[in-house]
């Protein structure tokens, strides 16, 4: 570029001495080989970042007063009542013998009698037979020796075995009007109103109900 405005200049200047013999012809002198102009790159700018606004600062906010929960009130001490001393041990007394039980009376009072050891046949019947008829004479119910025979009623009371307690289901059955007991089986039978007595039979008690004695007497 220098190069090409001093060539211009020298054209331009006018020549002061036209009677002077022109010089010589200055040799031309090239003009220089540009090179071409290479182009410069770009910067590229740096990104602008946004700029972020603040937050608004926050106003401090007091922190709430937190009332403390009350106090339960503590327990009053129980004072532990004083323990009784342990009741002294006991021995128990001995248990008295047991007495050997009594026999046991039946429904009309009578107890099974208890005859020697050295009775037996005949004494050992008439034992049994005065004991039973002396029960019944303190019932106040008569009773014989002898046997009711016929007029069958109920043989083999059930439950009976004494000549009281035989007697007296024989006067509250409306049937029954005869009744007999035998001493050594203990068995108590009941009869109608018809039949007899046999007074030779040793083993057997017999009685009559209230009823037969105050029955009127059989027309034939």
């Amino acid at each position: 570029m220098l190069a090409v405005l001093v060539v211009s200049f020298a054209q331009e200047t006018p020549s002061t001495e036209s009677s002077e013999t022109p010089p010589a012809p200055a040799a031309e002198v090239a003009a220089p080989i540009e090179s071409p102009a290479v182009p410069e790159e770009p910067v590229a700018a740096a990104p602008v970042e946004p700029e972020i606004p603040e937050a608004p600062e926050q106003p401090e906010v007091a922190a709430p007063i937190v009332t403390p929960a009350p106090v339960a009130p503590a327990a009053p001490i129980v004072t532990p009542a004083p323990v009784a001393p342990a009741a002294p041990v006991v021995t128990p007394a001995p248990a008295a013998p047991v007495a050997p039980a009594a026999p046991v009376a039946p429904v009309g009072g009578s107890v099974d009698p208890d005859p020697p050891a050295d009775l037996e046949g005949d004494n050992l019947i008439a034992f049994h037979r005065g004991f039973y008829l002396n029960a019944l004479a303190k019932a106040n119910i008569i009773g014989n020796k002898g046997c009711w025979l016929y007029g069958d009623y109920i043989n083999g009371v059930p439950n009976v075995k004494d000549p009281v307690s035989c007697a007296m289901t024989c006067e509250s059955d409306l049937k029954c009007y005869h009744w007999n007991f035998q001493v050594m089986s203990k068995r108590c039978d009941l009869k109608a109103f018809n039949g007899g007595v046999n007074r030779d039979i040793s083993d057997w008690i017999t009685g009559d109900a209230v009823r037969y004695t105050n029955a009127p007497a059989i027309v034939p």
